[in-house]
């Protein structure tokens, strides 16, 4: 089929639904990718997804979600014409097998799933970054893509700007989002780092001396019971627990870093490891 334009393509493959034609529907993103030429394989892929749209637009009554919608699609379809150069040839060998095609399926609606009723735009282009960077890692399947949307869902713009304070690796970071320099307290943002450590984006240094303390109280036990059944018992000294502050450090863990990668605009899975002395604030 080699090129064509995408407007044609969406029309073909999307279709309509009831009373509503794509230009009625969609006038925004008519306009902007009516004359966009695309690949065989992007153009596909767009095409399904616009149509797997149309059954939700009717549902739709109030001006302000449409409007939200198309601005949500709108910012798919500009990210997914903008890297078809690289997902061109990954889309093609996906298509080759059966469970290629599956993953392609599926993620596509983990997706829109996650983009539909998006209020945060920068939200819409995480979860984006997230399917086009997974589309393109040789070892992506479906429950780590169904994980990576999963825990996107439950986080908001302040949850991952927080986060990326304590990627080690962003040499370009700035400044760290603390209750001085935001509109967030210190309780407020303590509470946004508990829930990332919840969801095991970040690990806690007094969760982590407190398991020092459990490794320390066992091993005591230990002892203590050996010499108590000796016939000379000769005393175990008690031992040094680790302190725990009053004021929690956390650092990023692997999953975090993972994450951060995904919703990148420049995905690279080949080094994920975390040093072990590496603490945040």
């Amino acid at each position: 089929m080699g090129e064509k334009k995408l407007l044609d393509l969406v029309k073909a493959t999307g279709g309509e639904t009831g009373d509503f034609a794509l230009s009625d529907v969609f006038p925004q993103i008519v306009k902007t990718y009516g004359k966009t030429l695309v690949s065989e394989g992007i153009a596909n892929l767009v095409g399904d997804l616009v149509g797997a749209v149309f059954p939700r637009v009717n549902s739709i009554r109030l001006s302000y979600k449409q409007n939200r919608l198309e601005r949500n699609v709108s910012t798919m379809l500009n990210h997914l014409v903008t890297n078809q150069e690289v997902l061109s040839s990954r889309i093609d060998e996906l298509q080759k097998t059966v469970e290629g095609r599956d993953f392609i399926e599926q993620s596509s609606e983990m997706l829109l799933d996650s983009i539909v009723d998006e209020i945060q735009p920068s939200k819409v282009q995480y979860s984006v970054n997230g399917y086009v960077n997974l589309l393109q890692t040789e070892n992506a399947n479906l429950d780590m893509t169904l994980m990576f949307f999963k825990t996107i869902s439950e986080l908001n713009d302040i949850d991952i700007r927080v986060l990326k304070n304590y990627d080690w690796r962003n040499s370009d970071k700035t400044e760290p989002i603390t209750p001085f320099n935001s509109e967030f307290d210190y309780d407020q943002l303590r509470h946004i780092k508990e829930k990332l450590f919840r969801f095991g984006l970040l690990k806690s240094k007094n969760e982590e001396l407190s398991e020092q303390n459990q490794k320390i109280i066992i091993d005591f036990l230990q002892k203590f019971y050996k010499d108590f059944s000796s016939e000379k018992p000769k005393g175990v000294k008690l031992p040094r627990f680790k302190k725990i502050q009053s004021t929690d450090r956390y650092s990023i863990t692997s999953l975090g870093l993972a994450l951060l990668q995904l919703i990148s605009e420049q995905c690279n899975m080949t080094d994920l490891s975390v040093p072990d002395d590496e603490v945040g604030e």
